[in-house]
């Protein structure tokens, strides 16, 4: 699972590379996230258009981020 980020319209995406979100990554996604997140930001979209599968870690990896 990778994290990819980019500028659209002045909106930051952060687009989810890989299958799925679950405990084997979590801590990773999370961390990963909080690096690409810009601080100066209200609003970041958070793409997960090519995720299949979230279990409850993953869940509240999205929740805490």
């Amino acid at each position: 699972m990778n994290l990819i980020s980019q500028e659209l319209d002045g909106v930051s995406v952060i687009s989810v590379v890989g299958l799925r979100i679950d405990a084997a990554c979590a801590i990773q996604f999370k961390d990963r996230f909080r690096e690409l997140a810009p601080e100066n930001k209200d609003r970041v979209i958070l793409d997960l258009d090519g995720v299949d599968f979230v279990d409850s870690s993953g869940l509240g990896a999205i929740v805490g981020i």
